[in-house]
């Protein structure tokens, strides 16, 4: 009875102490810790590999080096890369030499399916036979559809398959034959009395299959068929199949066929329907041609159809840049709304197109082009902003209207130098105020020649720019901030933000410039930015010359993951970071922030830590 009761309780002592383990196990966050350990490991100890990771092998350049891992199980991600890069010889070598049930593996279904690869499934067919001892025919049926366009392969399978159990996939096969044009599978089919998918032709038709089209009315003429099937062969463009489908069929078609050609630039078909059907069209029809630019079609339905359009016509030709579709609804069409084209072809940046849209307004309403001049303004400046040289160009060739100085800083800080230059190069009016306004511009997108041009022609140098050096220094042109420095008499508009931006975007050279130079010096925020955009060079310089920083320094890095700038602060700083952060999904971060009470919302499981690596890092600063 003792003996038993203690071996009662050893076996409860076990079964806790396993509960536990597997407790602990089973948190994602230790097994990360865990197998990140493992990955540290030497990969060889002995002159013998003792581990490799699945995508570490698959990311190899020799196909099959696989084969120097004899150990290695094979995984499904192996088989999926290999299938989608179509690696055949990678196949074969998993197939006939890895883990048999690669072949079972229901992710490859869809490559196969996607892929149509004759060779991969051949493979895979002659590996299933050589082996039937280990599957049952149908294990393969899924197959089916895959190789339907391969009429021998798909026909030896057939024949060994038990059908009831395969039928699912015979119709995934069908209608992959159907819609592949695969006629020797398809006329295999109806001789074996295989059901076809409801309305076969349709599948058949939408895709421009004539023959099986033929086929299937000469051979299955009691199938279903709709409508369905001349419309979607008109949309497609597959003439011979329409005009069979008319001549040899009674379902006849509804006006989504022509009004789908016309859409899709099918003129041949547009003729055809029109003048062997009676269904017509909708206004849909001129609508959609005018959309997709198809001019003639345009012009046919207007000359031969009544139908018309809507104003739609003319606003999509507009939007979508279509002169001379615009030109032709404007003058054989009533339905348009032409000042609203204007409008939507203001912002497409069409010059020729909204000149000639505002023409029309004239003609019609008796304006005049100066009654258009903030309308053009507005249009000129999208020229700009979008840097459309060629636009600019055509409006300065055929209207009076020039660009304004907001243009030109326009086109100045967005860094659309060809329009700023093709602006001055027109000639435009400047004031000093327009002048000193454009050094800051230019010294933004970082012209030092233009800073040069405005600010020698500034007569009053002590209301010279006041951003300009700010502007240089935060996109980092130090070529321009020097010669704001030293050659305006008061030395340069600044002020701290141009350290404090030059810091956060990582301008090492511009913040040592400004910091030896300058007096207005920068604020903690400059060590902050620079940290939380982990600019490790700048950080250090800041601290060696005395810069201060706040808790948002480390704070901010620990947010955005920048481990070796939270470790200089920490060895050199005291301000360290707020005490309850967000926790970082770096493991080696908060497993630092941990150790050294940084932080106090933090999981026990954190207390793990590598103390070769921290000594190393220790050493570093």
């Amino acid at each position: 009875m003792q003996n038993n009761t203690t071996t009662d309780k050893h076996v409860q002592i076990i079964e806790v102490e396993t509960l536990t383990f597997l407790t602990i196990f089973k948190n994602q966050y230790i097994r990360n810790i865990i197998f990140n350990q493992i990955d540290q490991l030497p990969k060889s100890i002995g002159g013998s590999c003792n581990f490799v990771k699945g995508k570490e092998l698959i990311a190899l350049e020799a196909p099959l080096s696989c084969i120097l891992f004899p150990n290695v199980p094979c995984s499904n991600f192996m088989g999926d890369k290999a299938i989608r890069d179509g690696n055949i010889e990678m196949v074969d070598y998993l197939v006939n030499h890895r883990i048999a049930n690669i072949v079972e593996h229901i992710g490859l279904r869809f490559h196969f399916i996607s892929r149509n690869d004759a060779a991969m499934v051949k493979l895979f067919l002659d590996y299933f036979h050589n082996n039937k001892s280990k599957y049952k025919i149908d294990t393969l049926a899924y197959i089916l559809p895959s190789i339907a366009g391969y009429f021998e392969m798909f026909k030896s399978l057939y024949q060994q398959l038990s059908l009831p159990q395969a039928d699912y996939y015979l119709q995934l096969a069908v209608k992959t034959a159907l819609e592949g044009g695969f006629l020797d599978t398809i006329e295999f089919l109806h001789s074996n009395n295989q059901q076809f998918p409801d309305n076969p032709l349709a599948h058949a038709a939408e895709k421009g299959h004539l023959k099986i089209v033929q086929f299937l009315t000469t051979q299955r003429p009691t199938e279903n068929s709709t409508t369905y099937s001349m419309d979607n062969a008109a949309k497609n463009g597959h003439f011979e199949v329409v005009q069979y489908l008319d001549q040899n069929r009674t379902e006849g078609c509804t006006t989504n066929a022509m009004d789908e050609a016309a859409k899709n630039g099918h003129f041949e078909i547009v003729m055809y329907l029109d003048q062997h059907r009676s269904e017509g069209c909708t206004t849909n029809a001129m609508d959609n041609a005018s959309l997709n630019g198809h001019l003639s079609i345009v012009e046919y339905l207007d000359q031969h159809r009544s139908e018309g359009c809507t104003q739609k016509a003319l606003n999509n030709a507009s939007e979508n840049g279509h002169l001379p579709i615009v030109k032709y609804l404007c003058q054989h069409r009533s339905e348009g709304d032409i000042r609203s084209a204007r409008n939507i072809s203001k912002t497409k940046v069409d010059a020729s197109l909204f000149h000639y849209l505002c023409q029309e307004i004239q003609k019609r309403e008796g304006t005049t082009i100066a009654d258009f001049a903030n309308s053009y303004q507005e249009f000129m400046n999208n020229l700009v902003f979008s840097g459309q040289v060629d636009g600019l160009k055509y409006c300065y060739a055929n209207t009076p209207f020039r660009c304004k100085v907001k243009d030109l800083q326009d086109a100045l800080q967005y860094n659309y130098r060809e329009a700023a230059q093709f602006i001055l190069d027109r000639g435009i009016e400047l004031n000093e105020n327009d002048r000193v306004n454009l050094i800051g511009y230019a010294a933004l997108g970082g012209y030092l020649d233009l800073v040069k041009l405005y600010h020698s022609g500034c007569n009053d140098r002590n209301s010279c720019t006041k951003t300009g050096i700010d502007y240089a220094a935060q996109r980092g042109h130090l070529s321009i901030v020097e010669y704001l420095h030293f050659n305006c008499r008061h030395g340069g508009g600044c002020t701290t933000e141009a350290m404090n931006r030059a810091a956060q975007y990582g301008k090492l050279s511009v913040v040592q410039f400004l910091d030896t130079h300058r007096t207005e010096g920068c604020t903690p925020s400059a060590m902050n930015f620079a940290s939380e955009s982990g600019q490790l060079a700048v950080v250090k310089y800041l601290h060696r010359v005395g810069k201060k920083c706040t808790v948002d320094a480390m704070t901010k890095a620990q947010v955005y993951r920048k481990f070796e700038v939270i470790s200089f602060l920490h060895y050199n700083r005291t301000e360290g970071c707020v005490k309850r952060v967000k926790q970082s999904d770096c493991v080696e971060i908060m497993q630092f922030l941990v150790h050294h009470k940084r932080v106090v919302n933090y999981p026990e499981d954190l207390l793990f830590y590598d103390w070769e690596i921290e000594q190393k890092r220790r050493n570093q600063y």
